[in-house]
């Protein structure tokens, strides 16, 4: 009798989390996803004042501008001022040269500030939109 009493409390246990898992994320899941598209240049001016991450934390963003740089798996796109727009190019694409207009998708929750002051943004996983040349 007292195995099936502990059987019990274990079945309402596993049900008491599975029901809290599922209600904080309904609670935290947006109501419909939000795209927005932004230059490179928006974005740095945007980083510099510390709007983007109260802005865009939610959203899937779609970037564009001309490379300054790009080797490896990175990007810097092309901006005036102080304020660096990065872009680490998801797993198999390539950089492409400077000087190429390159538009990109990715996730604004990844980002990351650079620099002691957040001069600078970093987007992960940004996928090209249209071929790479």
């Amino acid at each position: 009798m007292r195995w099936v009493g502990v059987g019990v409390a274990v079945l309402l246990a596993t049900l008491l989390v599975g029901v809290t898992a599922f209600l904080v994320g309904w609670a935290r899941a947006p109501e419909a996803m939000v795209v927005e598209q932004l230059s490179a240049e928006r974005l740095s001016a945007m980083q510099r004042t510390d709007a983007f991450f109260t802005q865009y934390r939610d959203a899937a963003l779609i970037v564009s501008g001309d490379v300054a740089e790009g080797s490896g798996g990175l990007v810097r796109f092309a901006t005036r001022g102080r304020g660096e727009v990065w872009c680490e190019m998801a797993a198999g694409a390539p950089a492409p040269p400077s000087g190429t207009r390159l538009t990109v998708v990715t996730i604004a929750a990844r980002g990351e500030r650079l620099g002691e002051q957040g001069e600078g943004l970093l987007l992960r996983d940004c996928t090209p939109v249209g071929p790479v040349p």
